[in-house]
């Protein structure tokens, strides 16, 4: 690109530009992942009396109602989250498949699978911040 442009320091801009707004972009996608809300378990936080590893990974998280129910919005801001949590080698866009047997299970083992909307999220993070005691945070 740089060898076509008029003048290299076009093109350094044209590439610092793309650059800082994706990068502004991705952080602001990044900010808050569906992990920070008091309600979701931290560090310091009791667990549950039963180890499952697969409870445990949706005790971490939460889905997003618009996201999730969006491929283009799943896919470029980190949508099925705890899907994604219990399957990392999966394709994020292959997920979507998943749900009904993952819906399915979470009501055949009475687990709690509720969508939280971004803003109650994002409201959440800051309230975490807060929090100082430790509680029995899961589904």
């Amino acid at each position: 690109m740089s060898l076509l442009a008029p003048k290299i320091l076009v093109a350094f801009k044209l590439w610092l530009i793309m650059l800082l707004i994706s990068s502004a972009l991705f952080g602001l996608i990044g900010f808050n992942a569906a992990h920070h809300h008091p309600d979701i378990f931290h560090d310091g936080d009791i667990y549950r009396n039963d180890l499952d590893w697969g409870l445990l990974e949706m005790d971490s998280v939460r889905d997003r109602e618009v996201i999730d129910d969006s491929t283009f919005l799943a896919l470029t801001n980190f949508g099925s989250h705890t899907l994604h949590h219990l399957l990392p080698t999966v394709d994020h866009h292959y997920l979507q498949l998943c749900v009904p047997a993952f819906l399915q299970t979470c009501k055949e083992f009475h687990v709690n699978s509720n969508k939280w909307t971004q803003w109650e999220l994002l409201k959440g993070q800051f309230r975490q911040l807060t929090r100082t005691e430790t509680k029995k945070n899961h589904r």
